[in-house]
């Protein structure tokens, strides 16, 4: 069993994606890196941000794809601008220093320039490095004020300064650029609106200023006379729709053009308490030489595009922006992501063997006046912070501890007091009106804790960073603090401290450690690890990006989950319906990252699905049912030594009452099978489930007919079929219509019996009920239902079907639901979800609302289910001819003999090989070759023989071809181009979240033939989407570079 367990991820570890990334999502960075100047030096960019008050600014970036960044150092490596930034008892210099500045490469001497103005010296400051990393130089400040300043070094090497608010002016710097030759205004701004944020740029000749009015709109100057003017002004973006909720329209920053001479333009939005975070978009020029974003269907900033750089350079990971650890014993130096609030004190920091050594300085009164207080950003939208530190050097009157920073703070830490060393929780910190000191505000309120006996305690500080900058997100986002005496087992300390979304003081809430003294000098602490984690959580359809959630923990078409644990693995079966191979299986280690490992029913002599056709049901109303056959809920269970999985499979035939297979398969190897051929049993229902209890096998199903079906209780002998005692009816539910999807656990000498009822869609809901018996009578819970979405706004809806399990001592769900979007599309159809439970005192289950991100399970970056082997997520329509397909798994190409027959029918299997969408925001491609006269050959998305849409050539008509079909919507759409005689076309169906674009390239680029709205295809059904190649006619269709995403 080792090999096979090897292949799994292990606890925390990262999943590899098994093809290269061909796009990115928004935001590009989930962290406050705001005011952006962005340059690229032969295949390198570089980001540069504001920084203020901390120390050292101006951060530096790096990437080779303008997505993937790591922080590479800092321009500015001192505050150097006056006492104040000391925090030495000279006042401070809070939402000073550096603020929206220019950094860029200058050819002819191999120098890169930082140029900021510093508000309080009035004084525009310059720096210079051989290296973006440095070191920097500072030089002799300019006496002028170039406030939002923008550097352009144009192709004769000549230095030019685009500055100003209200006013734009250009300036011409000298030949070394350490002084002013001239500066002139160039744009005034009518009604005295504000104006800023400059960078400049030249594109064929014509030089350009590009500015925000802020905080909703970006516009660009143009002039064809020269860096002076006349200057003719444009918007680029006004009031665009943002990429992540909550968050305000993209504005500011700056463009930079690739190698290949793509332009992109990085932007940042507000998004408090997070502060401001990069987005990043295409931009094409009109043929008057003005610049275009490209924008989604609906005129927005898309939350995906195409990655702008494809490259085999890599980033250092390890200083990347999110999760990472760092032990500081033995370091000799801070990585860059690290700044000080204000200078430190050197003198009072340094490495020793065992970390970061941190002394007291000064005596103040709070963390606002504390020298050496140690930053780090926090990463969107949740982070936690862990930090242990050694307290047994801090003296009396000192305090030491881990905090959420900003205007208004709170931590945790330790106090030492009269010889003790006490936890303690402090909030409502307050810097005041003016953020100066000596300050106005609050001196926060003290909640103690434990007295402290030993010499390290690990801190850890919760941030609940959402972007919440709209009324209509206005929700609480707490940070939350907690103490360990081991390093594993945490207990919180103090309530929850809720965030403010107030974007005055410009810089974001960070994490922070501190060491301050109130009383005498000279304690230290040792801070000797620190790790952060990052949990996404997208609290909006239009930012949700699948891969860095835990939810849903299988995405794409994936419903009615059924979930043990055995051994260290969690295992998970999931229906099929009309899709072969069925009963597709799924392992974990850790509940977040999951493998495809097999599927259960892989033979085609194990069963038929020629009859599991979709129905149609109430064709007359507004929202139709596709009720499909085939495989529904199997319960998956071990016992014994054998896995087993019960199921049904619903026979559908035209005109009659559907017929119910019911069955069992068996495995003593559930990774390497093989399953058994069914064991057939009587049961006229679906939805069978297993308990094994005192050496008897009972089943429980939801009896037909509906929708007023009932759970029936039997006992049967599972190695032959044979029913050992009548059918009783347990419980009715709680009134819903469909009581079905039953599961029967024993507790505590209990039996508690969890149902689904409403139906699969809006009004499905999770109930309980329990007995002493398990032939009943059984007792509703007073809080049933104990899980549903019904009538709430969650992005999550549909919530039902659930089976629980226990958990290091808690209790979890897993259970379907749909990501709905506000239009009503439903992309994915039905997903697996994890819920966390609590049992009241009284002995009943409340399940929470199935969230993103549910509280208790740690994020791991993973790959959209990875599949332990090549091949396991193909896809054939039902009954498949196997003979007709020639699969290279490995390399994703192959061939398929095509048939006569359509998508569209509703027993036969059509030629047609496909896999699970998984990704909201993905692409999907492949390469067809071989086009014979008698035959079209392309791609398709489909749901059922009501519901697909494809794109097709037909070698006969040399047309491309776009066709959608939804019978119940009575849509039937195509479109079509011309093509050439080719050998060769490749085609393309990309997905951002609520559209569908269809491409094509014949040897001429790609081309969109046609998009389509998610809707079209939406509908309440119990299936999701496939995506795959598909032939028709006559003939062999060769194909290559096959990818679903």
């Amino acid at each position: 069993m080792t090999r096979r367990r090897s292949c799994l991820p292990a606890l925390g570890a990262f999943g590899s994606l098994a093809a290269a990334v061909t796009n990115f999502a928004n935001p590009v960075i989930y962290q406050d890196l705001a005011d952006v100047d962005i340059i690229r030096v032969n295949d390198t960019f570089y980001y540069s941000a504001s920084s203020m008050h901390y120390s050292p600014g101006a951060p530096v970036l790096r990437s080779y794809d303008l997505v993937n960044w790591e922080y590479l150092g800092h321009s500015v490596p001192v505050l150097d601008f006056g006492p104040q930034y000391y925090l030495n008892g000279s006042g401070s210099a809070y939402v000073g220093g550096v603020w929206a500045s220019t950094m860029q490469y200058r050819e002819s001497n191999g120098l890169f320039y930082w140029y900021g103005l510093i508000q309080s010296t009035g004084k525009t400051h310059v720096f210079t490095a051989e290296q973006p990393q440095g070191p920097w130089t500072e030089h002799t400040p300019l006496p002028q004020a170039y406030y939002d300043c923008g550097l352009l070094i144009d192709t004769d090497d000549t230095m030019y300064m685009a500055y100003g608010n209200y006013q734009l002016h250009v300036a011409q710097l000298s030949a070394d650029g350490m002084s002013q030759v001239k500066s002139q205004i160039v744009y005034t701004e009518p009604n005295n609106v504000l104006i800023e944020g400059s960078r400049m740029y030249k594109r064929n000749g014509a030089y350009y200023i590009f500015a925000t009015k802020p905080s909703n709109s970006q516009y660009i100057l143009k002039s064809t006379s020269g860096p002076f003017g006349p200057y003719e002004i444009r918007p680029v973006v006004v009031n665009i729709a943002s990429p992540v909720a909550a968050t305000g329209s993209p504005h500011q920053g700056g463009l930079v053009e690739t190698a290949s001479g793509q332009w992109y333009y990085m932007a940042f939005v507000d998004a408090y308490p997070l502060g401001r975070m990069p987005v990043l978009a295409p931009v094409s020029w009109d043929a008057d030489g003005w610049p275009v974003v490209q924008t989604n269907a609906a005129g927005g900033w898309s939350v995906t595009y195409d990655m702008p750089v494809v490259t085999d350079k890599k980033i250092n990971a390890a200083n990347a922006p999110g999760a990472f650890k760092e032990s500081f014993a033995g370091q000799k130096a801070l990585s860059p992501r690290w700044e000080w609030n204000h200078n430190p004190l050197d003198s009072a920091w340094e490495f020793v063997s065992t970390g970061l050594q941190l002394t007291t300085a000064r005596v103040v009164s709070e963390i606002y006046d504390a020298q050496n207080t140690l930053t780090v950003r926090t990463f969107g939208p949740k982070s936690q912070a862990t930090w242990k530190l050694d307290v047994s050097a801090m003296k009396d009157g000192d305090r030491a501890g881990a905090a959420i920073f900003r205007s208004d703070s709170a931590y945790i830490g330790v106090h030492k007091d009269n010889g003790q060393s006490r936890l303690v929780y402090v909030d409502d910190l307050d810097l005041g009106a003016n953020w100066q000191l000596p300050k106005t505000g609050g001196a926060g309120t003290v909640t103690g804790g434990p007295t402290l006996t030993q010499s390290s305690v690990w801190l850890r500080v919760k941030a609940d960073v959402r972007p919440g900058f709209s009324s209509e997100y206005n929700d609480p986002r707490p940070a939350t603090f907690y103490y360990s005496l081991d390093g594993t087992n945490f207990k919180q300390l103090g309530g929850a401290y809720n965030l403010n979304h107030t974007w005055q003081f410009f810089m974001a809430y960070r994490f922070a450690v501190f060491n301050f003294a109130t009383e005498q000098t000279g304690g230290h602490v040792i801070v000797n690890e620190h790790a952060k984690q990052h949990s996404l959580e997208h609290l909006h359809k239009s930012t949700f990006k699948m891969q860095n959630t835990v939810n849903p923990i299988i995405p794409g078409f994936a419903p009615d989950p059924s979930i043990i644990k055995h051994g260290d693995f969690f295992f998970l079966v999931n229906s099929s319906f009309h899709l072969f191979p069925g009963l597709p299986i799924y392992a974990s280690k850790n509940l977040a990252s999951w493998e495809h490992i097999g599927n259960a029913l892989n033979r085609p002599e194990q069963m038929s699905l020629a009859k599991s056709s979709t129905h149609i049901v109430g064709t007359n109303s507004n929202d139709p049912l596709f009720a499909t056959g085939g495989l529904y809920a199997p319960t998956l269970r071990f016992h014994d030594g054998v896995f087993y999985i019960i199921c049904t499979n619903v026979l559908k035939t035209a005109g009659a009452d559907d017929d119910c297979q019911n069955f069992i398969i068996s495995t003593t190897d559930i990774w390497e099978g093989p399953w058994s051929d069914p064991v057939y049993f009587s049961f006229a229902g679906i939805d069978p489930s297993l308990l094994f209890d005192q050496g008897r096998v009972y089943v429980a199903g939801s009896r037909g007919p509906g929708p007023s079906t009932k759970i029936n209780m039997f006992e049967l002998d599972i190695s032959t079929g044979h029913k050992l005692t009548d059918e009783k009816t347990i419980w009715t539910g709680t009134g819903g219509i469909y009581p079905e999807g039953p599961h029967v656990y024993k507790r505590n000498e209990v039996y508690y019996l969890v149902i689904a009822e409403g139906g699969t869609h809006d009004g499905h809901m999770v109930t309980m009920a329990r007995s002493s018996s398990v032939w009943g009578p059984y007792e509703s819970a007073p809080g049933n239902p104990i899980l549903t979405a019904r009538g709430t706004d969650e992005f999550v809806q549909f919530t039902g079907h659930c089976d629980i399990f226990d958990h290091k001592g808690e209790t979890w769900g897993v259970c379907l639901g749909v990501r709905k979007f506000a239009g009503g599309q439903m992309p994915m159809g039905r997903e697996s979800f994890l819920t966390r439970g609590r049992w009241d005192a009284d002995g009943w289950l409340a399940l929470e609302r199935v969230k993103m991100e549910p509280e208790g399970v740690t994020l791991v970056e993973k790959a959209p289910c990875k599949t332990q082997k090549a091949g396991l997520d193909y896809l054939f329509i039902r009954d498949v001819q196997l003979k007709q397909y020639a699969i290279d798994y490995e390399q994703g190409s192959g061939s398929v003999t095509a048939s006569a027959v359509l998508l569209s029918d509703k027993s036969a299997s059509p030629s047609f090989v496909g896999k699970r969408q998984r990704l909201l925001d993905g692409q999907s491609s492949v390469q067809i070759t071989s086009f014979a006269p008698t035959l079209q050959a392309g791609m398709a998305v489909y749901k059922d023989e009501h519901r697909f849409a494809s794109i097709m050539y037909n070698a006969a008509t040399r047309k491309v071809t776009f066709n959608v079909t939804n019978d119940a919507k009575e849509i039937h759409r195509n479109s079509s181009a011309d093509v050439a005689d080719v050998t060769k076309v490749k085609f393309k169906i990309v997905c951002r979240q609520t559209e569908y674009t269809f491409e094509y390239d014949d040897g001429k680029g790609w081309k969109k033939l046609a998009a389509m709205d998610a809707l079209d295809l939406t509908g309440l059904d119990f299936v999701g989407p496939i995506i795959g190649v598909y032939v028709v006619g006559e003939g062999q269709a060769e194909y290559s570079e096959f990818v679903v995403e």
